[in-house]
């Protein structure tokens, strides 16, 4: 009986052994399996398009591109446009055409602008300003979009196998453009700059080595023609030099392939000659010369040149069949942003210039792997020195940087162009420094999209033990599989606060958690998460780390928090003493996450700590340190700058001082305390009053009631004397407001500098009456509450000296408890009467925030509450002009 269980086991295991090899050989043709096709449409302008937009016609035909690539179920595809960008809604429509025709999932759908700056851009909103525009508009959509079904039906239809080929090679097409003149960085021709001349190129071909197509990369923007003025007037359309290198390699081929052409990291580089270039004189001054139709002739030559070597490289490599497994991965990297110029004209070269913060900003990643071919798709331009870092610092064997996928994000210089101060760092929308972090980020995905497919490869080796376990009747197999599959449940990559400023101060009122990829919004419930003692209001997914109104699919799950939970505040304060908080919260992903291209994300019981922070508005503010030479003392201050700030305009500047509960040695205190600073920052309050805010912040009390003037005052005069010197603000709009002691030294100022401000929003504070005289002719209004046992007579008795002096003064008695309509008319009653100076008293018993004692400390400290919240006082404010 031993022997029989002995031999039926050898027999069993020799079954499993032939089982499991014939699985992993199944597999691995499965792997080698690879499938390709492409098409070509023609983007077919009308004659009725013509002339508009400075084109009066077409030189060459703009196209469309595509190839789609199958593997075991898995399929990519790759459209090249002939366009200088392409819009968001413009990509989602073509994806949406490819997925119709193909069946490949949109998120593997690279849509990438061919970067020519001879093509009417299509479907942008800012050049649609008229009806004219619009149906011209029209017309280009229909004609894209027609290009798009052919090429993708062509490529559906025409799906064969086929086998790959990698090889790169080099070309002196692509020159630096940035070049140092007599006025500082700017476009130009620098043989010496750095410029990467690798040209890449992929073969696709069928088993029978006929040629499908041909994918070649080459860091260049397609430029040769930009803004050429033909001999007879106007430009012409052309595919420019991507289109004309493309058209060189399918010719040598007997247009029996299409070629695909992508640009590089091409943000600083441009055709080594050009129709409409730039030149110096002998002193270094920038200029610019026109050689109009001639230009064609360089098109033509610089085109055969790149093309040529693409040809070249293609005849010398050898397809491969064992690198045709594929994967794609779609991420975002978040980077600190700046201020991009609101006008391209303005732009000139400078000495010296100011990149103002803008909080965070997105640059989404693609990345499609074929084999160990790894093509890096990204919206922004790169610098060709970060093309040539990710490729040598990268751990895979063929790595393409190519950029304008998937949308186009303007230029992302490497940090050497932002102490230069050059064209693409000064029309960046990134800070300093985020091309470094992209590269970084990007070597290490394709170090983990290679890990991963090891992993996937010893996977596939195991068969053989699984059908063995199989063999002899081993019912843990499936529990040994899953633990396989355990590695990768966790695809949450960090969780980030996000807080809000309130009337009492900062709060944590949601929570980021960035997965590894686009998540349904639709899918997502107040179910899906909890976080550690808060209450869930609402969740959606986002495409950047902030709250929305409403949700859009993308790596961000947004988690909002009731700001009304006892732990909510970040500033927690208990009569006049503030206690700060870390922004921190604790998150569980408690029901399933579905992804945008249908994975499911099981729920995991294991909570994750937020690791960052996001403050919106006052991550706008940036600090700074005056150093006073006339009083010797330090001020420490925030400042917020306009988004877009144009010094050819004039700015009002509203200077907010804290009261003394927030006196602390962190500068950013006088943001989170209220909204005494921010709430003129608000983007809401931007698009009404575009204005500079200055927020000082003193780590001692620097006025009190002995109504003593402080040294203090006039190293914060000194500081605003020297921001109106340095930027672009208007001295007939300076507007000073505070609470309580900030209140006090708002009216010290009044007092010492009457001419200064052209109007006061004074909120729970007071003064000696006998010292107030010089405010008589001024602009103030006055909020306090009944209840305040200090500010209340305080200002009853200002005021009543001011209209003995001869001051016009309103009064009136509101409800703390209005809401917005009924303030409005409030306003509006008090405006009416016309005086100078408005005193608001609010009502006792309507002031202190349920769950406070409505003694005098609440209803001091809430007043400002409510002041700031009120959109009137603040409209008043600005109308103000000296």
């Amino acid at each position: 009986m031993h022997m029989q269980k002995k031999k039926l086991f050898l027999s069993l295991m020799a079954m499993a052994i032939l089982s499991g090899s014939a699985l992993v050989a199944a597999e691995n043709e499965k792997t080698v399996d690879l499938k390709a096709g492409v098409g070509k449409g023609a983007i077919a302008i009308p004659a009725e398009y013509f002339p508009f937009d400075g084109y009066t016609g077409v030189h060459d035909d703009l196209y469309v591109r595509i190839l789609v690539m199958e593997n075991g179920g898995s399929k990519a595809a790759l459209v090249t446009i002939d366009q200088t960008s392409i819009t968001q809604e413009v990509i989602e429509a073509t994806r949406s055409l490819v997925t119709g025709e193909t069946g490949v999932p949109g998120g593997n759908v690279f849509v990438i602008a061919s970067h020519t700056f001879s093509a009417p851009h299509i479907g942008l909103p800012a050049l649609i300003t008229t009806a004219e525009a619009k149906t011209k508009d029209v017309l280009l959509q229909k004609a894209l979009y027609a290009a798009v079904r052919k090429a993708a039906g062509g490529a559906a239809k025409g799906m064969r196998p086929a086998k790959i080929a990698y090889g790169s090679g080099e070309s002196n097409v692509n020159v630096n453009r940035d070049i140092l003149t007599a006025e500082g960085w700017w476009h130009g021709h620098d043989e010496q700059g750095i410029s990467d001349k690798e040209v890449s190129v992929v073969r696709f071909e069928d088993l029978e080595g006929k040629p499908i197509a041909i994918l070649m990369n080459y860091a260049v923007q397609s430029s040769v023609m930009n803004e050429s003025i033909m001999n007879a007037g106007g430009r012409l359309i052309s595919a420019d030099l991507g289109g004309a290198a493309a058209r060189y390699v399918e010719r040598q081929y007997d247009d029996r392939l299409v070629a695909l052409f992508t640009s590089g990291a091409a943000g600083d580089q441009e055709p080594y000659l050009t129709a409409n270039r730039y030149t110096l004189d002998r002193e270094g001054r920038s200029g610019r010369t026109d050689i109009h139709d001639a230009g064609w002739t360089l098109l033509d030559l610089l085109g055969e040149c790149l093309g040529s070597e693409v040809v070249r490289i293609s005849g010398g490599i050898k397809a491969e069949e064992d690198r045709a497994d594929m994967g794609v991965v779609n991420d975002t990297i978040m980077c600190k942003g700046q201020e991009m110029p609101r006008n391209l004209a303005d732009l000139k070269p400078a000495m010296t210039y100011t990149y103002w913060d803008s909080g965070e900003i997105a640059a989404p990643v693609s990345i499609m792997r074929i084999g160990d071919i790894f093509l890096v798709g990204v919206q922004v331009e790169f610098a060709s020195k970060t093309g040539l870092d990710i490729k040598r610092e990268s751990p895979a064997k063929h790595t393409v940087v190519m950029t304008m996928v998937n949308g186009a994000a303007k230029y992302m210089p490497d940090s050497a162009s932002y102490d230069r101060i050059t064209y693409e760092s000064m029309n960046s929308q990134y800070q300093k420094g985020s091309a470094e972090l992209m590269t970084e980020r990007i070597v290490s995905m394709i170090a983990e999209l290679r890990k991963q497919r090891r992993k996937s490869m010893k996977i596939r080796l195991s068969t053989i033990a699984r059908c063995m376990a199989v063999a002899v009747g081993i019912a843990s197999s499936s529990t040994a599989f899953a633990a396989d599959s355990s590695d990768m449940m966790n695809h949450i990559k960090s969780v980030t606060a996000i807080t809000e400023v309130f009337g009492d101060g900062q709060k944590l009122t949601a929570v980021a958690v960035e997965y590894d990829a686009a998540i349904d919004s639709a899918g997502l419930a107040t179910s899906s998460f909890a976080v550690e003692g808060r209450t869930v209001t609402k969740v959606y997914a986002n495409t950047r780390a902030a709250v929305t109104a409403t949700g859009a699919n993308g790596r961000f799950a947004v988690v909002e928090l009731s700001p009304d939970d006892q732990n909510a505040a970040i500033l927690v304060q208990s009569g006049m003493t503030m206690t700060r908080r870390e922004a921190k919260a604790s998150v569980t992903q408690t029901g399933p996450v579905t992804t945008a291209d249908g994975r499911v994300y099981a729920a995991n019981a294991a909570a994750i700590e937020s690791s960052g922070v996001i403050n919106p508005i006052v991550d706008d503010f940036r600090q700074f340190e005056y150093k006073d030479a006339t009083t010797g003392l330090t001020v420490r201050y925030n400042l917020f700058a306009p988004k877009g700030y144009d010094k050819g305009k004039s700015y009002p500047l509203v200077l907010f001082i804290h009261d003394g509960s927030a006196c602390s040695t962190v500068t950013d205190t006088a943001l989170i305390q209220g909204l005494g600073a921010v709430v003129w920052a608000s983007p809401e309050e931007q698009a009404k009053h575009e204005c500079f805010v200055l927020a000082p912040e003193f780590d001692h009390m620097i006025v009190d009631d002995d109504s003593k003037y402080p040294a203090e005052l006039d190293a914060t005069v000194n500081l605003l004397n020297s921001l109106t010197a340095t930027y672009s603000i208007d001295r007939n709009r300076l507007y000073t407001t505070g609470q309580s002691m900030g209140g006090m030294s708002s009216i010290a100022l009044d007092i010492k500098y009457p001419e200064l401000f052209a109007a006061s929003l004074l909120v729970a504070c007071q003064w000696d009456a006998s010292l107030v005289a010089p405010m008589a002719d001024d602009n103030l209004w006055i909020i306090v509450s009944e209840g305040d046992a200090k500010a209340y007579p305080g200002q009853n008795a200002i005021t009543d000296f001011l209209q003995i002096k001869g001051a016009r003064v309103s009064r009136a008695r509101w409800n703390g408890r209005a809401d917005r309509t009924e303030f409005a008319d409030d306003v509006a009653k008090m405006m009416a009467e016309g005086n100078a100076i408005k005193y608001v008293t609010l009502e006792k018993g309507t002031v202190v925030t349920p769950g406070l004692p409505d003694d005098p400390i609440s209803n001091h400290i809430c007043t400002w509450r409510i002041a700031y919240g009120i959109e009137g006082v603040r409209d008043w404010l600005f109308a103000q002009k000296k």
